[in-house]
């Protein structure tokens, strides 16, 4: 974290005589949102990942005694990931807003 790499080199900040003391708060009394708030771009950033990967499902058919059923559950797998994208794609306040769950809602 930004916070502990910065602490533990706060001594080095200080120059002449300028006595040095060291911060004696809890990191999260003022980082505890900013955490909050990279959680949130943690989890949309891996909707995008998964909504990458789900991309090559569209392009992918199965062979063989069980390909055609096999492809069938893919392709709706698919399409019902498609839909739940569009949920997310069609909203209208803001993802990163962290205090609300629902943006995310579908992915739990």
């Amino acid at each position: 974290m930004f916070f502990f790499s910065h602490r533990e080199k706060l001594a080095s900040y200080f120059t002449n005589d300028k006595e040095f003391k060291p911060w004696d708060f809890q990191s999260n009394m003022v980082f505890a949102r900013f955490d909050l708030f990279l959680n949130r771009l943690v989890k949309i950033e891996d909707i995008f990942v998964i909504m990458f990967e789900f991309q090559k499902l569209e392009k992918l058919e199965f062979g063989g005694v069980k390909g055609k059923t096999l492809s069938e559950q893919i392709y709706r797998m698919n399409e019902e990931f498609i839909e739940s994208c569009k949920v997310f794609k069609e909203k209208t306040y803001d993802p990163s807003d962290f205090h609300n769950m629902v943006t995310l809602q579908f992915l739990y």
